[in-house]
């Protein structure tokens, strides 16, 4: 049986977002498969798994906020800015809890600038990172922006620093930590990290690969494709006229710019964008049926 739509995983730790891939592919028994966020072999939680014509919705998955929990080791920095590197620098100071919260406060709901790690798989002139990382060899690399919702404190003890995050795409967390130690006066590292919500999928609601071998009815796990198009407005339309958009047709339209769903009797069939040349019209973008 082939299915369509987004399967909320939880990915366990040492398993890369590709492994989780082929395990699913085996299960199901279908080829087309992906996912919705690479998480790296040591983080555990959500992973969006897209089936079939779900493949389709990669950027828009890619591109919804996240939020994580994770934990950091104050005093130290490594290769890597998480628990498998080699640690190149030490310092005995230790911010207080205070320091913690304020500096948090001060960079929730703001965008801040971030350089890739070393040990990413960013591409530079055709190779990862990670290749360059490897060979001792240091690549320069280009800022980027990313967004920080909110970030709290949930707990610190000793040296160990655990938080909870929402941030936008492309935020590296090992980034943002190894700049929290040193705008703290310190260094640190990121111990332990789970991703718990994106997309709208919450760790508390998602299946381990062992339970999607087990379960009878996975359909009934699977979240239709429309479910993350909630932002976009629906137009229902006649079956003429949904013949002429997925044939590739357009229709004269007065309505606002933008993308749209479309329906036909009630059938998610796909994403509509508008378009102008002496008039607006409507077009198919993204047919998903």
């Amino acid at each position: 049986m082939k299915y369509n739509g987004v399967l909320n995983i939880y990915k366990e730790k040492g398993y890369t977002s590709n492994d989780v891939v082929c395990i699913l592919r085996k299960i199901l028994g279908m080829k087309k498969i992906g996912h919705g966020g690479t998480l790296d072999p040591d983080v555990t939680g959500v992973l969006p798994l897209l089936l079939g014509q779900g493949t389709k919705l990669s950027e828009v998955i890619l591109n919804k906020d996240k939020e994580y929990i994770g934990e950091m080791i104050f005093g130290q920095e490594t290769t890597t800015k998480d628990a498998s590197g080699e640690i190149i620098n030490q310092s005995a100071h230790r911010p207080k809890k205070k320091e913690v919260e304020e500096f948090f406060q001060k960079i929730s709901s703001t965008t801040i600038e971030q350089i890739p790690p070393m040990y990413s798989a960013v591409k530079v002139k055709g190779k990862k990172l990670y290749e360059y990382a490897r060979k001792g060899e240091e690549i320069q690399r280009k800022t980027r922006r990313v967004q920080i919702g909110d970030m709290e404190l949930i707990r610190q003890y000793k040296n160990r620093v655990v938080f909870r995050v929402q941030c936008s795409k492309g935020t590296y967390i090992r980034t943002l930590v190894d700049d929290i130690g040193k705008e703290l006066g310190s260094y640190a590292y990121l111990s332990h990290l789970i991703r718990t919500k994106t997309a709208g999928l919450s760790i508390e609601e998602s299946i381990s690969l062992k339970q999607v071998s087990t379960i009878k009815n996975i359909e009934d796990w699977i979240h239709p494709m429309d479910e993350f198009l909630q932002d976009l407005e629906a137009l229902e339309m006649d079956g003429e006229k949904a013949k002429i958009l997925c044939q590739g047709g357009f229709l004269p339209f007065d309505g606002k710019v933008g993308n749209y769903r479309l329906y036909h009797q009630d059938q998610f069939i796909g994403i509509l964008e508008t378009r102008d040349r002496e008039r607006r019209y409507l077009k198919m973008k993204k047919r998903l049926l």
